[in-house]
């Protein structure tokens, strides 16, 4: 009985993330309880379905369907309803997905050589399901409208779920005395101004949208501590406190971190880390935490090389379902180097930058050189290449190849080309801002100073 239970609340849970999904895709973030309704109308989570276990990976993992409706524009190019149906595990890992429409079958949503064997075992599951989400919820409302004596219509017009506004829960107590934080043995500590892809770690946070309008810094303690003095206790080991101006200390609770059910308690796995001296390696973390207020953004906790544990701010993708980490700088860690300051500044470039990040990355494969230059966006940065830099390309956004540049600052012969690039990466690390004509007219000028009188560009 307590095993369905908790697979009941895991459809429910599966239904509010799904349904979310939907909204979020068609309306964004902000909607009317009007523009919500419309389009319940047409796109909704029609059933969730338990449909048992297959092995993924050596490990036995429970399956759910997911069945929902979603408006099309046909090749007539007019409104049609369509059926999809979604294969996710607990953790709504997407497997496969079947399009009743185009009627293609289970199609797997990764490449991976392992797939067919897990579509395989996808068909083996009955797809009328073990237990059924809609059967279910009917058959308590059937039994709920007897014992209270009303109508079973009266009970489907009392909406157990409600997208349009955020259900308020009791105010948890998450404020901890002067006393109770000094007995904790706080860790870390890293500063809610800091700059992170163009936004504080405060906003990133939301703390001021939840009364906390005065945070200067934010602390990691062990929940073990913590779990003595808050209602709800903290399943990961670690926990972070906010310490405000008055000197109030208030731990943060599951509104504003919440732990990463992807992850479990306690993650053990290893993430690819920028680390603050710029250095780019994998690293175990101990604990995860989304922010609730921003999607595919975590705050996570790992063991340093040097200084013990480190705070990390994290980007997830969903489309490789690995993290990117970045330490923060804390009062035991070193201080951020310029590159790693000015990834932080730099204002994230969208949903797939972390994926990004992780194919750069797998170009320099096990590279001991390799840095943050070479795994950001920026294109310019460089410290170094595995790519061959020709002679006759064009440098970015510029009339002038590298050989002719390589001419204007007076480099000949074998080399000449590799010595040009580095000396045009070590300019544009100095200066993020100025443009690559800037930078060869730079190095121009630089060559001038050394042969004076010489013929200008090269020629």
């Amino acid at each position: 009985m307590e095993e369905k239970e908790e697979i009941l609340d895991i459809m429910r849970k599966i239904r509010f993330e799904e349904t979310t999904k939907i909204v979020e895709n068609k309306l964004g973030e902000e909607f009317t309880n009007e523009e919500f309704d419309k389009l319940q109308e047409t796109d909704f989570v029609k059933n969730i379905k338990y449909l048992g276990k297959i092995e993924i990976d050596g490990k036995k993992q429970d399956i759910y369907l997911i069945i929902e409706q979603i408006e099309r524009i046909n090749e007539n190019k007019k409104k049609v309803p369509v059926e999809l149906q979604k294969y996710v595990t607990e953790n709504l890992e997407v497997l496969a997905v079947e399009d009743m429409e185009k009627k293609f079958g289970i199609v797997p949503t990764k490449t991976e050589l392992n797939q067919e064997e897990k579509i395989e075992q996808l068909k083996q599951l009955d797809k009328q399901g073990i237990l059924d989400l809609n059967e279910l919820e009917t058959k308590i409302k059937v039994e709920l409208a007897e014992i209270i004596g009303i109508s079973l219509n009266e009970i489907e017009e009392t909406k157990e779920l409600d997208l349009k506004q955020k259900i308020k829960e009791p105010k948890e107590n998450n404020t901890i005395t002067e006393e109770q934080y000094k007995g904790m043995q706080t860790k870390e500590e890293t500063l809610l101004n800091q700059n992170i892809k163009g936004e504080t770690l405060e906003t990133k946070l939301g703390l001021k949208e939840k009364g906390i309008t005065d945070g200067i810094k934010l602390v990691r303690v062990s929940s073990h501590n913590v779990n003595k003095y808050v209602d709800k206790k903290h399943s990961q080991v670690d926990s972070f406190v906010v310490i405000r101006k008055n000197g109030e200390k208030e731990v943060l609770g599951e509104d504003i971190l919440e732990p990463d059910n992807k992850l479990g308690t306690n993650p053990t796995q290893e993430n690819l880390t920028i680390n603050n001296d710029g250095s780019v390696k994998n690293e175990k973390i101990t604990s995860s935490y989304r922010i609730v207020n921003r999607k595919d953004e975590y705050l996570t906790c790992g063991y340093d090389e040097t200084f013990g544990k480190e705070i990390k701010y994290s980007k997830y993708s969903p489309q490789e379902n690995k993290y990117v980490d970045v330490e923060l700088e804390t009062q035991r860690t070193h201080i951020q180097a310029n590159d790693v300051r000015q990834f932080m500044k730099d204002k994230g470039v969208g949903e797939r930058e972390a994926k990004k990040i992780l194919e750069e990355d797998r170009k320099h494969g096990e590279c001991p050189k390799k840095d943050v230059t070479v795994i950001d966006t920026d294109k310019n940065n460089d410290s170094h290449t595995h790519e061959i830099i020709k002679a006759t390309d064009y440098i970015p956004n510029t009339k002038i190849t590298w050989e002719r540049l390589a001419k204007m600052c007076g480099y000949r012969g074998e080399g000449s080309i590799e010595k040009t690039y580095e000396e045009f990466i070590s300019i544009k690390k100095e200066n993020f801002e100025i443009s690559n004509n800037q930078i060869i007219n730079k190095m121009e000028e630089r060559a001038n100073e050394y042969f004076p009188g010489r013929k200008q560009r090269g020629e």
